[in-house]
């Protein structure tokens, strides 16, 4: 009778002859003949460093290769290019179809709270400009205010390029942060100017000059405001009194947003300001005729 499934078995040694050289040594093998021969007959045996465990992976063996990494040469994210593009020159799945490879580790990671941060990211832009519409009770001026925040992402990749740092996971949870304090500048600009067109009997749209008095009139609190912030990141983005290389990354992408966010809203924001006046002038008067006719 036979079993019609596969069985796998394995042989070992009695406890006691376990671990000892001799009895690997005297181990013994059938040859062509059909005699016993012992292992040791046949082979040299050395004593060498081996893994200190075998790990497995979905019940297949695994081989971890790891080293230490230089962050000032190479970053994780190019390694693992490089290494992908070496397998795929040299056709390495192609050749042993037994190989299976696995990029995890803190790559893995980074991809994982990259998809998280763009989510957080994208849920923050919507509360922001979910808040600005109920402010100011308009779906153009919210744009306007928020138009700062990708140029103050511009400034902070700027500013990592030239001192030659790794936009790394902290970075963008700086980014991240920053997107709700380069709005303030920009808020303030905003309501200024709309005062001053409240302020106006008749004509609901602001002259050139008057958006450029209104703008004068915010430059002082902007500047205070904005030189302040940089001035308390400056220590912890340049270890001033004591660096510390995880957080350096956030204070210095809140810090040179910041900074170059100020210019944005201070000479941008009045121009995409009398830019959107200009549109309301062009559609008021369709507007106007079409209700006239109605």
């Amino acid at each position: 009778q036979t079993v019609e499934e596969k069985i796998e078995y394995r042989l070992q040694f009695r406890p006691q002859e376990q671990g000892k050289m001799e009895t690997l040594r005297n181990l013994t093998l059938i040859n062509r003949d059909g005699l016993p021969i012992p292992l040791r007959s046949v082979t040299e045996f050395e004593i060498l460093p081996g893994a200190a465990g075998i790990k497995h992976y979905f019940g297949e063996r695994t081989i971890t290769v790891f080293a230490d990494i230089d962050r000032k040469k190479i970053s994780t994210g190019e390694i693992n290019a490089d290494l992908a593009e070496f397998i795929e020159e040299r056709g390495l799945l192609q050749r042993f179809d037994r190989l299976r490879l696995w990029f995890g580790g803190e790559l893995e990671q980074q991809q994982e709270a990259m998809g998280n941060s763009g989510i957080a990211f994208l849920a923050c832009l919507i509360g922001i400009f979910f808040l600005l519409t109920l402010l100011f009770n308009s779906l153009s001026q919210p744009f306007l205010i928020m138009i700062v925040i990708p140029f103050g992402f511009l400034g902070v990749i700027v500013a990592f390029a030239l001192q030659d740092m790794e936009m790394s996971m902290m970075a963008f949870i700086g980014i991240l942060g920053l997107a709700g304090v380069l709005v303030n500048d920009s808020l303030v600009m905003i309501h200024t100017l709309n005062l001053r067109k409240q302020e106006k009997d008749g004509d609901p749209f602001l002259s050139e000059d008057e958006i450029s008095e209104g703008a004068k009139q915010r430059l002082r609190p902007i500047v205070i405001t904005s030189v302040t912030t940089v001035a308390g990141l400056a220590p912890g983005a340049y270890g001033l009194a004591g660096s510390n290389p995880f957080m350096t990354p956030v204070f210095m992408a809140i810090a040179w947003g910041v900074l170059f966010g100020t210019f944005v809203t201070l000479w941008l924001l009045p121009c995409l300001y009398a830019a959107e006046q200009d549109l309301r002038r062009l559609l008021r008067r369709p507007l106007e005729r079409f209700r006239a006719h109605n």
